[in-house]
C-alpha cells in the first residue's frame, strides 16, 4: 500500500553564532529578541541599550516570571529568560518552547538570541534547547485535508555571545528523529495501517541505506510465535510481522545496542471493547515504534559509532463485526 501522503519536510533554518558587539542589537522590524539573563541578576539588563525601559517592565511582573515578554522602544518583541545553574534539560526546554512560541506567532524571519550569561557552559545548554525548540514549534505535522500548510517565515537563528563553542549537530539530529515520531504518532488510526507503516519505514531505509528484513505472517507461524499470530487472528489483512532494520557505520565497534519498539496502531480493546475516553488516543498507541525509529534516525545523522539493532512486531486486528483492534509494531537494529 502506498501512502497518500509523503514522508516529511523537515525545517531547514540556518543557525549562526557571533560575538556580542554594539552592532548586535540593530535589527529590521521581521526580528524576534530573546535575551538570556542570569537567575537573580537582573543587572546585566544593563548591557543592553535600552536598560530603563526593560528593567521597568520586568518590575511590572512577580519575581518569579519567566520568561517576561515585552517589546524594546525601537519595536522590537522580545523574551527575556532567566537561567540559573545546573538546570535539568527538561526545565530548559520547557523555558525554551515558552521564549520562542510567542515570538514565532510575529511571523519574524529571524530569531537573535543574546546572552547576557556569565557561565558559557549554561549558555550552550540553554541554546541547544531553543535550536530543539524552534524545530518543534516550525515543524509541519501532518494534514489530510485540502487547506493549505500555514509556513513558518522564520529563516535563521542567530546567537549573540558566548556560548563555549556551542555545536549543534546532537540538537539538530535530535530535533529531527523527535519531529519524524511527533508526525507519525498524529497520524489517525484509520490511516497508518500496519502495510503503510511498513512502507514509510522502508522508504526511510531506500533514503538512509539502511538495511530491512519484513518477517510476514507465514515466516512466524514456521518461527512458532504463537502469542504474536494469536493478535492478528481477527484481522482479514494479512499484513502483520516484524520489520527487522539494520545499519551498520563505517567503523562500528563494540556490541550492538537495540531500540525494540511497539507499534499498536490503534487499539479499541479487542473484545474487551474500550468505551469512547478509553479510545481517544489510542492513535498513539504504536509511539514506542516512532520513537524508536526517530531515535534510529537520529542516530545515523550523528554517525554512531557503535552496533545498534532493534526489532518490532506488526500484528493487526482491523475489524470484526463492531469491534476493532489494530497492532503494529517495529523492530529497528542499527550495526
Amino acid at each position: 500500500m502506498k501512502p497518500t501522503l509523503p514522508l516529511p519536510a523537515f525545517p531547514t533554518i540556518m543557525l549562526q553564532t557571533t560575538t556580542l558587539t554594539s552592532a548586535s542589537w540593530e535589527s529590521d522590524d521581521a526580528c524576534g529578541l530573546v535575551l538570556l539573563l542570569p537567575e537573580g541578576n537582573r543587572d546585566a539588563v544593563e548591557k543592553t541599550p535600552w536598560a530603563d525601559a526593560l528593567r521597568l517592565r520586568m518590575d511590572a511582573f512577580p519575581e518569579k516570571t519567566n520568561p517576561v515578554l515585552t517589546t524594546t522602544p525601537n519595536g522590537l518583541r522580545t523574551a527575556i529568560g532567566f537561567i540559573g545553574e545546573g538546570v535539568a534539560s527538561f526545565k530548559l526546554l520547557t523555558l525554551a518552547r515558552k521564549l520562542v512560541d510567542p515570538l514565532l506567532t510575529e511571523r519574524p524571519r529571524q530569531i537573535k538570541v543574546v546572552s547576557l550569561l556569565d557561565d558559557s557552559v549554561a549558555a550552550r545548554a540553554m541554546a541547544q534547547a531553543l535550536v530543539a525548540a524552534v524545530h518543534a514549534a516550525v515543524f509541519r505535522l501532518p494534514k489530510i485535508t485540502g487547506k493549505p500548510e500555514d509556513l513558518s517565515t522564520l529563516q535563521t537563528v542567530s546567537f549573540v555571545g558566548d556560548y563555549a563553542g556551542a555545536e549543534f549537530n546532537h540538537a539538530l539530529a535530535t530535533a529531527e528523529g523527535n519531529n519524524l515520531a511527533r508526525w507519525l504518532t498524529q497520524l489517525p488510526g484509520n490511516y497508518l495501517t500496519p502495510a503503510l507503516y511498513r512502507n514509510y519505514a522502508e522508504t526511510l531505509v531506500k533514503q538512509e541505506g539502511w538495511d530491512a528484513d519484513f518477517i510476514d505472517l507465514k515466516r512466524l507461524e514456521k518461527l512458532g510465535a504463537g502469542a504474536f499470530l494469536s493478535v492478528t487472528e481477527a484481522s482479514p489483512n494479512r499484513d502483520a510481522g516484524v520489520l527487522h532494520l539494520s545499519y551498520r557505520p563505517k567503523g562500528s565497534k563494540g556490541p550492538a545496542l537495540a531500540l525494540v519498539g511497539k507499534g499498536i496502531c490503534f487499539d479499541t480493546g479487542g473484545t474487551n471493547l474500550k468505551v469512547g475516553d478509553g479510545m481517544l488516543g489510542m492513535h498513539g498507541d504504536m509511539q514506542g515504534s516512532a520513537v524508536a525509529l526517530g531515535t534510529f534516525l537520529a542516530l545515523t545523522r550523528l554517525g554512531f559509532k557503535q552496533l545498534l539493532a532493534g526489532a518490532g512486531r506488526k500484528p493487526h486486528w482491523p475489524e470484526r463485526g463492531e469491534v476493532q483492534r489494530r497492532h503494529h509494531c517495529t523492530e529497528w537494529h542499527y550495526h
